[in-house]
Parts: structure tokens; sequence; C-alpha cells
């Protein structure tokens, strides 16, 4: 006759009888994993992508080019620009606090920044039935960040701020696609944003990352298959 086993919470009874089975479960990477040095920088492969897809539309010609049309929209242009680049540098920069699910889980909320923004911004106003939705979404995330035996307040802040730097770059790009005044194509406004953006990060990198170019350098003169995985990753 087997003898119970007691239960405890977090146990699992048929695991723990079982001497035959092992299981091997990845430890979790600690800060200083996360820290270290990445294989290309994430900063540096945005700013190509970016870069690429002005010259992708500009040899390709998909569609009639479509000129901006005053300073009022340009500035817009640019504000979204500079919006994509925050969001993209926080983004990165809280991969290096925070573990990749944590990180995903925060991005849930991106449609509560989007109802916030909208609401801002445009004075468009959602159903009281969207706003009760979005609640639980944000009740979560707190309750995982008080149970996260990861969290770090910096990580934190940062994916705050680029989860909420996409909702607003969501708002100020339908505003350009959608206004009568100033509607562009949406592969026009890429066209436009495009080198702003990249010169933009381009810098940004630099600052944040020192010596992200020389790395780059080294790398690319040891192993020329970085080269092709550059613009590789621009052209895809």
């Amino acid at each position: 006759m087997v003898e119970a086993q007691p239960w405890r919470r977090g146990s699992n009874p048929r695991l723990e009888s079982s001497t035959d089975l092992l299981l091997d479960i990845p430890t979790t990477p600690t800060a200083d994993d996360r820290n270290a040095a990445p294989f290309l920088s994430p900063n540096l492969l945005t700013a190509a992508i970016i870069a690429s897809c002005y010259f992708a539309i500009n040899w390709l010609q998909i569609l009639p080019l479509q000129q901006i049309s005053s300073r009022k929209q340009f500035f817009k242009i640019l504000a979204l620009s500079a919006i994509f680049c925050f969001s993209v540098v926080c983004g990165n920069t809280s991969l290096r606090y925070l573990p990749v699910s944590f990180n995903q889980a925060i991005g849930a909320t991106t449609p509560f920044f989007t109802a916030i923004f909208a609401f801002v911004i445009t004075c468009k106003r959602e159903s009281a039935e969207v706003y009760l939705a979005l609640l639980p979404v944000v009740l979560g995330i707190v309750l995982a960040s008080n149970s996260e035996p990861l969290f770090h307040l910096f990580g934190f802040v940062v994916c705050v701020g680029s989860t909420a730097g996409r909702a607003l770059k969501s708002v100020v790009q339908g505003i350009l696609l959608s206004s009568e005044s100033e509607k562009l194509h949406s592969m026009n406004l890429l066209l436009h944003m495009a080198p702003m953006a990249a010169l933009i990060l381009l810098p940004v990198t630099l600052y944040v990352e020192g010596n992200v170019a020389a790395v780059t350098l080294e790398k690319a003169t040891t192993d020329p298959f970085i080269v092709f995985l550059l613009i590789g990753v621009g052209q895809c």
C-alpha cells in the first residue's frame, strides 16, 4: 500500500513521486546576463531598417509621391518620428532590466494608453464598456508587478514609457492618415518619416550605447557575414 504524500502549495505529487523523471528547467537570466552586450545593437538595427524603407519606397515607386504640404504637417511627421524613436529606445532599454515575458505583459496595456491619448488629443470618447474592459488589464499588470521576482523599477518605468509611446504614435499616425487637409498615404507617411527617424535614432544610439559603431565595425572586419546581416535585416 502506497503511503499518501503530503501536498504543499507549488508541489506536484505525481512528479515528486517519480525518481526516474528529470526535468531540465533553464534558470532565469540574471540582471548581469540581461545587461551583457548584445550580438548586434538593437537600436542600430532599427535605424538600418527604418532607413532602408526610405530607399525601398523611392526605388520601387509603388505609388505617386506626396510632398509635405505645410510646415505644420512637417512638424507633425517630425513629432511622429521622435515618438517612434522614443518608444524603440525605451523598449530596448527595458529588456536589459526586465524579463521578456513581463515586458510583453506590460505591452498589453497599449489599448489603455491609446484610449487616453485619443481622448486628450482628439477628444474622441469611447463607450463606458470599453473603459471598463481596459481596467482589468491595468489591474492585472499592477498585480503582476507586485509579484514579479525580477521586478526592476527603472526597467518598469521605461517599459511603460515605451508602451505609452506606441499608443501615442498610433494616435498621431491616425491623424496624419485621416486628416482631410493633410491626408497622407501610409507609404508616403513612412517615406517622409523614415529619414527623420533614422537621423534621430543614430545619434541617440551612439550616445546611449557608446562604442556601438566601433564594436559593429570590429565584428564586420572579423566576420563579413555581419554586413550581410545588417543589409538583410534592413531589407526585411
